[in-house]
């Protein structure tokens, strides 16, 4: 049976960085770009893969994608304890 490869997750909480690696293969090129309004660095391996995505500026990720979310998350917290 075939295992899955999870990502790994690293928190850089001075540099305000998520980064979230994909793959083990080596960094071959690195691209900025965005992700709605959020700056991010795309790796890419030797086979042209996506190996890794850099979050920049963490805490404003959080705000518009968990924030608004925590009545949700609230809600299955409740039920998964009962």
């Amino acid at each position: 049976m075939r295992q899955e490869k999870r990502p790994k997750v690293e928190f850089d909480t001075e540099a305000n960085a998520a980064y979230i690696k994909l793959d083990a293969g080596r960094v071959k090129e690195t691209r900025e770009g965005k992700m709605e309004s959020l700056d991010v660095l795309f790796d890419y391996g030797e086979d042209g893969s996506l190996v890794g995505v850099e979050i920049l500026n963490l805490k404003k990720a959080l705000e518009l994608y968990v924030r608004p979310k925590i009545p949700e998350i609230q809600a299955i917290a409740r039920k998964s304890s009962k």
